[in-house]
């Protein structure tokens, strides 16, 4: 099997073995990769079939598409056949056939499946569990035995043997919690049992636990209270429809432990679940965290507590809970670090940040430290900048020196380091390993870089990741990062090195430019320029007096004179041209030759031959500026002069609103992109 290679011979795919030994024949238009199943899908004429690692037919052809099998010799493979999907085994019978409208998915050894059409349900052995009459079928969330289907535009309930438990009598039907389900019909909203029976009469506009949207069902049956809608407004019943309390609201969220907040009129209030006022109904706004509510008064701040008592007068103009114990507090421009606990004073500080959980940053005298949710010191107030990293780690700096420190207050990279620079490209981390990755191009570098930073001491450049350890020396005058190598300098020499220090381009260059999106580097030694790859080959050779990369090629120039190679270093166009201008818009290229300019296609075919005296650089609504014996037209991009050549100048070579102003007999016109006066 490792020996089995796919070859092309220009027409056909066929594999060979050991030697080169054909094991399939060069017949087939697609061959996929798939040896280690034990069976090769081939393709001929649209159509596929499979193969043994012998080349014999297993599964002859005539399917629309077979995906490939697994390593089990029990393994199956979703086929589709004349538009239809089944399954086969691996000696080609189709175990189900191919009569489904979708490919066929197993979910606890059952798969929906659709036929003409309608939802069913099948087993593995292809048995129908549910029949396939159903224009919608779905499975409940919290219920993979019961399913929720739909005929002739009614909702019911079904379970997994087919059988009808709710009828389809409704026009929607909510997600299952315990054994209620919203229900809707003739756009009114109830509660009933999975078995059918009516907990809340359908007579409400809405029924809802939480958000109070009617699209969201959440019922907690835990508790016996529900918010209905109705003329309008939302109040609290009981699961029977006896509840005395007849307050109204524009909108509930709840429960928050035993309370809801509400809304009335546009002010916030919070009441318990018997409907008595905690909060008074007065609030421009009232958000929860924890069992504490942050109460807003017309931009004025305060705090209180599950049962209304205010721990905090509402006086702040911003208030943030850290946690169970402690809360932000911005009062008059100053911070305080408020505990809920009433055995303890507030801290005051001129700044804080919440970052990391239940750590905040804390500035006190223009110096910054790190403190607990219980105003623990974790890391000094003696840093002129800190930076959350993540991991539970800050980046700091003191008397222009960076380092690292963790959450715990441990000194991660010795506080002793000058210029740090990120290395752009990195973009994810190996939580297990805290290695990174990058990517060049769209291949993934494997994360070997660690959590590294290019950083300075002693005037030099290195590498280091946040333990401190060095993987690239202090020895370069500078270091830049471009996906996945490093470019350094040193006595103004520039190369290229890994992370591991080892060198991929000698440090001889006395220019190296990334191209970002090739992933290439232009490299100039000796007043020449050639072209490196990252993966350490040098693909041009510097050879060139200048270089420009456009797309995947580039315009060389060599003794005074330019052409086009691509970046395997194949000639485009030959370096016979006084200049060259490639025009992105059409990728073509225009040349100059002695005093004349003409266009050439990306392969280097002459589209318009040199005979004009001016050229514009590029073209706009498919038309080029064009000066030829003194006067001007316009080229479209296949060469053809569209409008002649008889405009004793062009004002503005774009046409910009399909317009252009020309110059005629000393007067200045307008035309359109057909040469058409504009009046």
């Amino acid at each position: 099997m490792n020996d089995l290679k796919i070859k092309y011979d220009g027409r056909y795919y066929g594999v060979v073995g050991n030697r080169n030994a054909v094991v399939v024949p060069f017949i087939y238009d697609e061959i996929l990769r798939t040896f280690s199943s034990g069976l090769i899908n081939v393709c001929k004429n649209d159509k596929w079939g499979c193969l043994d690692l012998e080349g014999n037919v297993v599964i002859p052809i005539g399917y629309d598409w077979i995906a490939p099998f697994g390593k089990d010799v029990l393994s199956t493979s979703n086929v589709r056949k004349n538009g239809k999907w089944g399954i086969l085994n691996r000696r080609g019978e189709e175990i189900i056939p191919c009569i489904y409208d979708e490919e066929i998915v197993f979910k606890d050894n059952c798969a929906i499946v659709s036929k003409n059409g309608k939802m069913g349900i099948i087993n593995k052995k292809g048995e129908s569990l549910i029949h396939c009459c159903y224009s919608y079928l779905k499975p409940f969330v919290n219920s993979s035995k019961l399913f929720k289907v739909t005929r002739n535009n009614k909702y019911g309930v079904v379970d997994i043997m087919g059988d009808i438990i709710t009828p389809l009598d409704f026009d929607e039907i909510g997600e299952l919690y315990g054994e209620a389900i919203v229900v809707k019909r003739d756009g009114l909203y109830g509660l009933i049992s999975i078995m059918g029976d009516i907990i809340i009469p359908i007579e409400y506009e809405g029924i809802d636990k939480s958000y109070h949207d009617i699209n969201h069902f959440e019922i907690d049956l835990k508790s016996d209270f529900y918010s209905v809608k109705t003329k309008g407004k939302w109040k609290y019943i009981l699961a029977n429809n006896d509840y005395k309390n007849n307050n109204r609201y524009d909108w509930i969220s709840g429960p928050w432990g035993d309370n809801y907040i509400v809304k009335l009129e546009n002010k916030y209030g919070i009441i318990s679940r018997l409907g008595r006022n905690i909060v008074p109904i007065i609030y421009s706004e009232i958000f929860v965290e924890y069992e504490y509510y942050v109460l807003n008064l017309k931009g004025q701040k305060g705090i209180c507590d599950n049962n209304g008592e205010l721990l905090y007068s509402i006086s702040c103009s911003d208030i943030q809970i850290l946690s169970r114990k402690s809360a932000i507090i911005e009062k008059d421009k100053r911070f305080f670090l408020f505990f809920f606990g009433k055995d303890k004073a507030s801290i005051e500080y001129d700044e804080i940040r919440r970052f990391g959980g239940t750590f905040c940053k804390v500035t006190q005298n223009g110096k910054c430290g790190v403190i607990n949710d219980e105003g623990g010191v974790i890391i000094p107030i003696i840093y002129d900048y800190i930076n959350y990293k993540g991991r539970k780690k800050v980046e700091v700096i003191k008397d222009n020196k960076f380092g690292i420190i963790d959450l715990a207050g441990n000194t991660v990279l010795p506080i002793k380091y000058g210029v740090i620079k990120k290395m752009e490209g990195i973009v994810e981390t190996d939580d297990k390993t805290e290695k990174w990755s990058a990517f060049v191009g769209q291949e993934k570098i494997p994360p070997i870089y660690g959590d590294a930073m290019i950083m300075q001491l002693n005037g030099k450049y290195g590498v280091v990741n946040s333990r401190g350890i060095e993987l690239i020396p202090f020895k370069y005058d500078m270091i830049d990062f471009f996906k996945g190598i490093f470019i350094v300098n040193s006595r103004k020499k520039f190369g290229v090195i890994d992370i591991n220090n080892n060198r991929i381009f000698p440090i001889i260059y006395d220019e190296i430019i990334p191209q970002q999106k090739e992933g290439l580097l232009l490299a100039k030694e000796k007043k020449l320029w050639g072209v490196l790859s990252i993966t350490g080959n040098e693909v041009i050779p510097p050879k060139y007096t200048k270089i420009n990369l456009v797309g995947k090629k580039l315009i060389v120039k060599l003794d005074d004179k330019y052409g086009v190679i691509d970046i395997n270093n194949r000639q485009i166009i030959p370096t016979i041209y006084d200049e060259i201008i490639h025009d992105h818009t059409e990728d073509l290229f225009l040349v100059k030759d002695d005093k004349h300019w003409g266009i050439l296609d990306s392969n280097g075919a002459e589209i318009i031959p040199l005979k004009y005296e001016k050229m514009d650089d590029c073209f706009s609504c498919h038309r080029l500026a064009v000066s030829h014996d003194s006067k001007w037209g316009f080229v479209n991009e296949k060469g053809v002069e569209v409008i002649k050549c008889i405009y004793d100048g062009v004002l503005s070579e774009c046409f910009e609103d399909n317009k252009c102003f020309v110059k005629q007999n000393g007067e200045i016109i307008e035309i359109d992109i057909y040469g058409i006066m504009i009046k």
